[in-house]
């Protein structure tokens, strides 16, 4: 196997937000033979590779060291086990990221995450936002991931053509992301896949210049892996390079693993904020009522202002307290209209003393069920 990689600030960004990870041998398990991952950030003012960086330094820490194990409750013998990890460890860094933008005022931070993780000739695939994984066999190229975006869903729909899409001007508007919801939906699928295979992982700064068939020409043509990632990332960056492009290429065969760095490990990622510790992973069944809300929808070009952060804001919820005054006040008026409505029926002749007193009496207790009802339905503020 043969893994190349590359990632490049770009033509325009005055900031790489991109970060990936390459673990394989002896970095990983015994049972697991590589893992890759690419991550794009979003939020600007630095948050954006805060994101991504974490996404990259929680996968190395927990697959280099076997951590993940701790956070998976599910037979580690089933088939499907690692489809259960990826859920469940992309979930857990979801969190660690609504944390750290609790703690460091990093407000509509976010980043995709695409992870695939090989065992034996299973491919395990991860997958949130709209970086890509992709599958090269025998000149064919598939791409294993669906774009978690607005464009990607009308099309879907058939309210887009492809071409289309591909030239909207919000296909960077995204439905989901790590750190932007405690609901998340990770996507999770299962591939096998044979020795000559190619496996892609890119961010959106290569797809957005470079289509697929351009990318499976380059994947034909060139048998080394890290020149592929240079001819693929020349390519984006010749067409403008307005985003960050990272491009990870693996090429398995029954060679021995081969890595352009030493030790089997490649990682391009950024402290967390602040040089603060890496928050742990929380259990699953976390929740919590502080959490910053955010709109469903939200472009990853973009930096949510002030305005629409506070704006989605949860409202505390706070004791009604009762304002004695103005009960007071209340119960004061209520007394004098029971004391006038008597009087008035009084002097008019309606009935005696004792009649008027009755009546009244029904009139206010009446006034008093009113007002009682609309103090429950409409409480006074204070």
């Amino acid at each position: 196997m043969q893994i190349g990689h590359l990632t490049d600030r770009g033509r325009v960004r005055e900031l790489n937000e991109d970060n990936y990870l390459v673990l394989a041998a002896p970095n990983l398990p015994p049972e697991v033979t590589m893992l890759l991952a690419v991550a794009d950030g979003m939020g600007g003012h630095q948050a954006g590779e805060v994101a991504s960086g974490q996404v990259v330094a929680s996968l190395n820490q927990l697959f280099s060291t076997g951590q993940f194990r701790q956070w998976v409750d599910y037979n580690p013998e089933h088939p499907d086990y690692y489809v259960a990890v990826l859920k469940e460890v992309l979930e857990g860094i979801n969190n660690q990221l609504l944390d750290m933008a609790a703690q460091h005022g990093l407000a509509g931070m976010g980043t995709t995450a695409t992870v695939v993780l090989l065992k034996g000739a299973q491919l395990f695939v991860g997958h949130v936002g709209d970086s890509r994984a992709y599958l090269w066999r025998g000149g064919t190229l598939q791409q294993l991931t669906h774009d978690h975006s607005w464009v990607a869903e009308q099309v879907a729909s058939g309210a887009l053509s492809p071409a289309e899409a591909y030239h909207h001007p919000k296909k960077n508007l995204l439905l989901q992301a790590l750190g932007n919801s405690s609901v998340l939906r990770v996507d999770r699928t299962v591939h096998e896949v044979y020795a000559g295979d190619i496996i892609l992982l890119c961010s959106d700064g290569l797809t957005n210049k470079v289509s697929d068939v351009e990318i499976g020409q380059i994947m034909s043509q060139q048998p080394n892996p890290q020149t592929a990632c240079h001819q693929l990332v020349h390519l984006a960056n010749s067409r403008g390079g307005e985003d960050n492009i990272t491009v990870i290429v693996a090429r398995l065969d029954h060679q021995a693993t081969q890595v352009n760095v030493s030790g089997g490990r490649a990682v391009s990622s950024q402290p967390p904020a602040n040089n603060s510790p890496t928050p742990p992973l929380r259990p699953k069944n976390w929740t919590d009522t502080d959490e910053i809300k955010r709109p469903t929808y939200f472009d990853n070009t973009a930096v949510l202002s002030t305005a629409e952060v506070a704006r989605h804001q949860p409202i505390p919820n706070q004791p009604q307290q009762l304002n004695l005054t103005k009960t007071a006040v209340t119960f004061i008026a209520l007394v004098v209209l029971y004391l006038g409505t008597a009087i008035a029926m009084y002097e008019l002749g309606i009935g005696d003393l004792i009649v008027s007193l009755e009546l009244g009496l029904a009139v206010g207790a009446g006034f008093i069920i009113g007002i009682g009802f609309s103090y429950w339905l409409f409480p006074f503020d204070g």
